[in-house]
């Protein structure tokens, strides 16, 4: 594969003459003619190579109403038809027809994209097999870019990450799909992002490999994973970055060893406190021993300037290690909502944040070179994309006829232009623009990472907080507690109010506010949601959930304390850092001294795994107020640990409200039921409590 990515480059410019000479877009074809074309194998000008894929058709439709793609489609076949004389992006010729491939499955793939009319695939074929000159693989994905009014993003990230040096940059080809003789659009078909031969081609980890040097590596990771990802694949860092292990598998008994799962969250962890130690060293050892800081530069700059939506923020974010090396970042994956599809600005450089890529960019000298250094090249690929005639138009030309068809056959995507040329000319005014205005602000914006809060009382600075450009403080600090006065929060120099969630922009002033305690309406009482809080281990920290009431209370500080520090700790804003499991009670005492507690059970996920949710239990099935009077409906949902969340409701909200934490406030005299349930669970049976309002 590596000879392939190599060659791509040096064939575009020979591509796109052949694509002129052979494959002239048809002006005069319909997209009706065009589909007909394609069911018929009758392949000539215009036309993309043809995947036809043979499956159960009841099977098919159970795979497009698997909402989790867990259902997989067994046995059919899959043949691709190419038209004479192509040749891909390998500047080598396929053949005429791969003949029928047994299919191993089928089934569906993607998050956001699989809610789509037109659905995404991920393909297992029986035996490995080189598909349109990608290398021999069995796993292979049919990406529908349903989102992506070009069908050219993946395809154009592609390009771009192979070109610019980001090894094993997954290849992906442009085709048509047939299932079971019906057209089903225009598809990009992609290596899977695997470790393989063929894909990320790093040493393969086996159950046995568990020590030096073998346990150093393959390891594919991503950040990000979803919460229902099983915990043994899941580790976060101290600085709450959270990891998911794509290879080698957790999951069962016997495979992935727990050393091996050790060793690789060690080594990031130790990657993370060299990125953030003074001298960014790490046991004498400099991080870039530990991450390489060329594909961290390359990497973040193709998210960046792309503005991807979906970049450092989900599970298509690809870290791998090999053997005895060091951390690199890569493959890229999942451009459909980047270059401008995702409603991103064309400036700015806070699209794609990670807190260690960040620290090193405003802080690291040498990583800023290497960033700057990094943007020539990219800017110089970027000048062979857009120019005429370039990639882009090559890439533009090959599917215009397919584009149409598959406009035909699904619609076009909300907020896409009326015709492939005013798309693909929103594409290229986009990505010129971002390309200006990286060049022309990048000595002064690259490192300017974070603004500073400047905080002030009375006139005189009493503290500074670093924000992330464009984010917000979290927490909001708290004003110095002053006799006979109450902090009410920050405003700015104009006076304007600062509220908890404002995004700063720019270096900020903020101002601490009093008034006279006696003026002001004070918290009575605090309440908790749950009184029994199970959190994993792993989570390593969370955040104490609590309601003041009176719900327009001023005075609402509150002073919190562990039974056992050693176990949980708690900061002054309730924030909780998990140090080993067991119990510990959680206490919170008001200015006037009431005062409320909760138990706080830690577990370890990998040794008490959730259970299922059957039933809820509530504190009272009853309770009696006075208008203008609090209550709380405590809920619990069993057996415990369940990862499921009570909600409430009540059916006349004039007599008596109940607010997400169960929170009753008594409005005038009659009587309210109030619902208790499982929030999206609807096995969990209900629970009622009526409230009699005096």
């Amino acid at each position: 594969m590596g000879m392939m990515k190599s060659r791509r480059g040096r064939v575009l410019c020979l591509f796109a003459v052949f694509l002129v000479c052979c494959f002239p877009a048809p002006s005069s074809a319909s997209p009706e003619s065009y589909i007909e074309e394609v069911l018929l194998g009758q392949l000539g000008a215009g036309h993309l190579p043809v995947i036809r894929l043979s499956v159960d058709p009841e099977e098919f439709a159970r795979v497009n109403e698997s909402e989790d793609h867990s259902y997989r489609a067994r046995g059919g076949s899959l043949r691709i038809l190419v038209p004479d004389g192509y040749t891909g992006d390998s500047g080598e010729s396929a053949p005429e027809d791969t003949g029928d491939l047994e299919i191993d499955y089928i089934r569906g793939r993607g998050h956001g994209t699989w809610a789509a009319d037109k659905k995404p695939y991920r393909i297992k074929l029986k035996d490995g097999a080189d598909l349109l000159g990608m290398g021999k693989n069995k796993h292979w994905v049919l990406l529908a870019n349903r989102y992506d009014p070009s069908l050219l993003r993946n395809r154009l990230i592609s390009f771009l990450g192979a070109e610019f040096g980001l090894p094993f940059t997954p290849e992906c080809l442009p085709v048509d799909l047939v299932v079971n003789g019906e057209y089903y659009g225009s598809y990009l078909l992609c290596e899977q992002v695997r470790i393989g031969k063929n894909r990320v081609a790093v040493d393969e980890l086996t159950e046995n490999d568990v020590t030096f040097p073998e346990i150093t590596g393959g390891y594919l990771l991503f950040l990000n994973p979803l919460w229902d990802e099983p915990a043994e694949n899941v580790f976060v860092t101290d600085r709450l970055v959270r990891f998911g292990v794509d290879s080698p598998g957790f999951t069962s008994e016997d495979a992935g060893q727990p050393a091996q799962r050790d060793y690789i969250a060690g080594f990031v962890q130790d990657t993370e406190n060299a990125v953030f130690s003074p001298d960014f060293m790490n046991g004498g050892r400099p991080y870039s021993e530990y991450m390489d800081i060329g594909s961290a530069a390359r990497y973040w700059w193709i998210q960046e300037y792309s503005v991807n939506f979906d970049g450092m923020r989900t599970s298509s974010t690809y870290l791998y290690k090999e053997r005895g090396g060091r951390l690199r970042w890569g493959p890229l994956w999942d451009f459909d909502l980047a270059l401008g599809a995702g409603d991103g600005g064309t400036e700015g450089f806070e699209h794609c944040g990670m807190p260690w890529l960040d620290h090193l960019r405003a802080f690291d000298e040498e990583y800023g070179r290497t960033l700057t250094e990094c943007w020539g090249e990219l800017d110089a690929l970027l000048g062979r994309v857009l120019e005429e005639g370039g990639v882009l138009d090559t890439f533009a030309s090959e599917i215009r006829a397919s584009w149409e068809a598959d406009s035909f056959r699904w619609g076009r995507p909300e907020g896409g232009a009326a015709g492939f040329d005013e798309t693909v000319g929103d594409l290229r005014r986009w990505m010129s623009a971002r390309r200006k205005w990286i060049s022309e602000n990048i000595a002064r914006e690259l490192t300017h990472v974070y603004d500073t809060v400047t905080l002030m009382s009375d006139g005189r600075e009493i503290g500074a907080v670093s924000v992330p450009r464009g984010k917000w403080p979290d927490p909001v600090p708290m004003g110095p507690v002053r006799d006979g006065l109450v902090f009410i929060g920050w405003e700015r120099d104009d006076r304007t109010p600062y509220e908890a969630g404002d995004m700063i922009d720019g270096d900020t002033r903020l101002h601490a506010v009093y008034i006279p305690e006696e003026d002001a309406v004070k918290a009575e009482k605090i309440f908790f949601p749950e009184y029994h809080v199970y959190l994993d281990i792993r989570q390593k920290r969370d955040s104490c959930v609590y309601v003041l009431v009176p719900e327009n209370a001023e005075e609402r500080t509150v002073a919190w304390t562990s039974s056992d520090p050693e176990t949980a700790e708690v900061d002054e804003y309730g924030g909780l850092l998990l140090k080993k499991t067991g119990e510990v009670k959680i206490t919170g005492t008001l200015r006037n001294g009431n005062e409320n507690s909760f138990v706080l059970h830690i577990y370890d996920s990998l040794v008490t795994p959730l259970c299922e949710p059957e039933r809820i239990e509530v504190s009272t099935p009853a309770l009696t107020l006075s208008p203008g009077e609090y209550g709380q409906v405590i809920a619990q949902i069993l057996p415990e640990p369940n990862g499921a969340v009570p909600a409430f409701s009540s059916d006349d909200p004039s007599v008596a409200e109940i607010d997400y934490y169960g929170v009753v406030r008594a409005i005038s005299p009659g009587t309210a039921t109030l619902r208790v349930y499982a929030a999206g669970n609807e096995t969990v049976p209900e629970a009622e409590v009526t409230v009699t309002v005096k």
